[in-house]
């Protein structure tokens, strides 16, 4: 159901995504924040990649 004409590039994005805002936050895992906040941090990063990989509307 998405466009992904290379799969191990879109894992590499999707793992920079739900990544990315955890290390920032917590500065690479210095600061210690939540479950519920790091689960937060990661399900923004998959929906930013679900948006970017979803088909165009028709």
């Amino acid at each position: 159901m998405l466009e992904i004409p290379d799969p191990v590039e879109a894992a590499a994005y999707l793992g920079i995504l739900v990544t990315a805002q955890a290390d920032n936050r917590t500065l690479y895992g210095t600061v210690p924040i939540s479950d519920e906040e790091l689960a937060e941090l990661v399900a923004g990063g998959v929906r930013v990649f679900l948006r970017a990989c979803r088909p165009p509307a028709r």
